[in-house]
């Protein structure tokens, strides 16, 4: 293989590739945002979460925020796809995922981990960050609210999450917060 070929694939082009599945679920994205509230359960296709944290993490790389951390996966080798809409799943990630970004400001550790356990297929986020502000933890739900200042954030990235979560036959909760990172 040539240098920086991986697979017989090269990074570029894998990237690429990425770049291209997300242009086209952006726009799937708009086009459901609308109808959004009226949506029923969804179950799609079956989908392998961990190939959707792998296509995150590579978008990932290039957001400004990710400048100064350490991006890290802990895969589960037997995990069993879901029937799930893989860009709703994609859309839940890259929101938390970006939201740890954003509150590690002085760098960290972002770390992405899948897993089974008593029925339920997990995708935990953990951040290194300074945590969640014990009086702020009640409304980061909340539709329209944002610890972000005026125009860096909407407030509907944890909002929507949930409600898609919940769409999904899931949940988003907030595992842990304090001054030593927060998971999801």
């Amino acid at each position: 293989n040539a240098r920086g070929v991986r697979d017989g694939r090269h990074p570029l082009r894998e990237t690429l590739d990425v770049v291209e599945r997300e242009i086209r679920r952006i726009s799937r994205q708009l086009r459901d945002f609308v109808t959004f509230s009226r949506r029923k359960r969804s179950v799609g296709r079956y989908t392998d979460l961990n190939g959707v944290v792998h296509d995150v993490v590579t978008l990932l790389a290039y957001n400004p925020s990710a400048r100064g951390c350490d991006i890290q996966t802990r895969l589960s080798r037997d995990l069993p796809p879901v029937r799930a809409e893989e860009d709703l799943v994609v859309q839940i990630l890259l929101n938390l995922c970006i939201n740890a970004l954003d509150a590690m400001i002085d760098g960290g550790t972002l770390t992405i981990v899948t897993g089974a356990t008593e029925g339920w297929v997990t995708i935990r986020v953990e951040d290194s960050g300074p945590g969640i502000a014990e009086g702020l933890r009640e409304r980061i739900f909340d539709a329209l609210w944002s610890t972000k200042p005026p125009g860096q954030g909407t407030g509907l990235g944890l909002f929507m999450g949930r409600k898609i979560a919940d769409t999904l036959g899931g949940e988003l909760v907030l595992v842990r917060t304090d001054g030593t990172g927060t998971i999801f």
